[in-house]
């Protein structure tokens, strides 16, 4: 609906622009103050939480994006798998935190190279980054 000027300039109206940008920021707002997703709901909605639609796919940050989620994906199925024995939880402990550290680096990298973040996909990174900050910090607590 923001971005109607650009991609379908012969339905655009001013007004109707001005009212989507408005409701864009007014539920970004929302998000920001009133709410505190965990990091799959961040997760999802981080592609969405940009007027612009950034970031776009085959660009470097999408990569990094992608990749970081692939991460969170694999560790999560490793989670899913675990048996509970303790024969190796020295190993799965090692290669949880490899997928928690890569994702983790993936979305340092993304956070720092771009400027064309949303205030709101800014807020879900620190949240997606926070949560992995736990997930590391509890994988190497249970290792001691």
């Amino acid at each position: 609906c923001a971005t109607v000027d650009k991609n379908y300039p012969g339905y655009e109206t001013p007004s109707q622009t001005n009212t989507c940008k408005e409701a864009y920021e007014l539920l970004s707002n929302q998000i920001m103050s009133k709410t505190a997703p965990g990091i799959e709901d961040a997760s999802e909605m981080f592609l969405y939480a940009s007027i612009d639609d950034f970031p776009q796919e085959n660009t470097k940050e999408f990569t990094k994006w992608s990749k970081a989620m692939e991460f969170l994906q694999t560790y999560a199925a490793l989670m899913q798998a675990e048996d509970g024995t303790t024969d190796d939880a020295t190993k799965k402990a090692k290669a949880f935190e490899t997928y928690l550290f890569s994702a983790q680096e993936q979305l340092l990298g993304l956070q720092k190279s771009s400027k064309k973040l949303s205030a709101l996909q800014n807020y879900l990174l620190e949240i997606i980054l926070g949560r992995i900050q736990v997930l590391v910090t509890a994988s190497t607590k249970s290792e001691l």
